[in-house]
């Protein structure tokens, strides 16, 4: 949206529209004036509410939102104004003795879908903050594939992805001479660790079973879950509850992430 994508010397935005939602990045530097800030952001919520659009509005205004001081409360009115709230809570800069929150997802879904929060991995001066809202739009075809393909994301996978992180090369970093140049070959480099970790898998979908997420793997957990609970059954122990109901949680989690799976690439 041109109309909302800026650049000047008091703030820098960049919006999207996605069907009947809009996203936008905003920075304020240290030395913007808020005056004018806060007036692009009243026109822009002006305009979005005026449609109905649902907002997400991310970035850096640099007003520390722990400290009680008359621009984090003008910017909680402006927002709290237009029915949205800021979702991160933590401290996105942490310091010697001091700790900030500058950076912040605003939005206007407050669903129980809408998760956020900050990690705790200093890529840079800033904790990266995320912010994740489900919106499944199911659209049914008239003829589902015969199979499809997916990342196989589990326990094994995901520790093969966290051992590989460390090892990926810094040197190509250093010699690049812009910001932009350096991200894009650590993304390459990410992206590269995330194939080999988590291949695609092809799964051909068994038409005689309603479920047709159940793979033998699945099946194969179903199983054992089975057993530890006869188990525990004949022994009454608790050491022998206490496994069964932890890999049953860990079970149900699994099967509901492979019908998600299913899905999203049959519908």
């Amino acid at each position: 949206m041109n109309e909302f994508s800026t650049v000047t010397t008091n703030y820098e935005a960049l919006t999207v529209q996605c069907k009947n939602a809009i996203f936008v990045v905003v920075y304020r530097p240290p030395d913007g004036k808020l005056e004018i800030c806060f007036a692009f952001l009243e026109d822009f919520l002006n305009f979005v509410s005026s449609y109905g659009l649902q907002i997400t509005i991310g970035g850096d205004f640099n007003i520390n939102i722990l400290q009680a001081s008359a621009h984090s409360r003008n910017l909680e009115l402006l927002f709290g104004y237009f029915g949205c709230m800021n979702v991160i809570k933590e401290p996105t800069r942490m310091g010697r003795l001091t700790q900030s929150l500058i950076d912040v997802f605003i939005t206007s879904d407050t669903s129980s879908s809408t998760m956020s929060g900050v990690t705790g991995v200093h890529i840079g001066e800033h904790l990266p903050i995320y912010m994740f809202s489900m919106h499944t739009e199911i659209l049914r075809c008239k003829q589902c594939p015969e199979s499809f393909a997916f990342h196989d994301i589990n326990q094994n996978t995901l520790t093969t992805f966290r051992q590989k992180i460390p090892s990926i090369r810094r040197n190509p970093l250093l010699l690049c001479t812009t910001a932009d140049d350096a991200y894009d070959t650590f993304l390459e480099s990410y992206k590269d660790a995330y194939k080999k970790s988590f291949p695609l898998k092809m799964v051909k979908k068994n038409k005689n079973i309603r479920k047709p997420w159940i793979t033998d793997e699945c099946l194969k957990m179903i199983r054992k879950k089975d057993l530890l609970y006869h188990k525990f059954v004949k022994t009454k122990n608790r050491h022998d509850f206490v496994a069964f109901k932890k890999y049953r949680n860990f079970v149900t989690k699994f099967l509901r992430y492979k019908k998600n799976v299913l899905r999203t690439y049959v519908f």
